[in-house]
């Protein structure tokens, strides 16, 4: 267990990293276009602000490989100890369990729930995490260059979730339907 929390927080402090590079980019853009209106004040010139990009976008890279195999490999870690679990679970019990349950929804168990609890933890983790560091850095960046403008981007976003939401109940009623069939099909096919 402990080594999961440190996978884990070894992944949240690479998607800092990786998110500080990734915002710093466009940062050093705008240095760069400064530096082309008003060469006399400018802090750095064309051509280094074109160097830290493209350092900072080798680090994005470098910075985004290690915390997406660190989160995802702890996400592989937690599936299959819950696989091992299950399955030692399922030896200990007697026939008569498997006699009245059917086939389908125990292979349906251990393949689509699973995948779905590895992808919780791997990519659903990373995402809200990565979504959080990225929408409170790029708000707070996008209020030092134009408050009024950040104002005007932002509003639209409570509709979008509202949106977004509504559109994954939908994919959730769906999935769950397909599952369903995919446990009785498979159940047909093993008897």
């Amino acid at each position: 267990m402990t080594s999961l929390r440190w996978r884990y927080a070894g992944g949240v402090l690479f998607l800092l990293f990786t998110n500080g590079f990734a915002l710093l980019i466009p940062w050093f853009m705008k240095l760069a276009v400064d530096a082309l209106q008003h060469p006399l004040t400018a802090r750095f010139s064309p051509p280094t602000c074109a160097l830290y990009i493209a350092l900072l976008a080798v680090l994005h890279s470098i910075t985004r490989i290690f915390s997406r195999t660190l989160i995802l490999n702890a996400a592989r870690i937690i599936e299959f100890r819950i696989r091992n679990d299950l399955f030692q679970r399922l030896t200990l019990l007697d026939i008569g369990y498997f006699s009245t349950s059917r086939s389908g929804d125990i292979l349906s168990r251990f393949s689509n729930d699973l995948t779905n609890v590895r992808m919780l933890a791997g990519f659903g983790s990373m995402s809200v995490i990565n979504t959080l560091m990225v929408y409170c850095a790029a708000v707070t960046m996008m209020l030092r260059i134009h408050p009024w403008l950040t104002f005007w981007a932002i509003l639209p976003l409570p509709l979008m979730v509202l949106i977004v939401k509504k559109i994954s109940h939908r994919l959730f009623r769906r999935s769950l339907q397909a599952q369903e069939t995919l446990a009785t099909n498979l159940g047909r096919l093993v008897q």
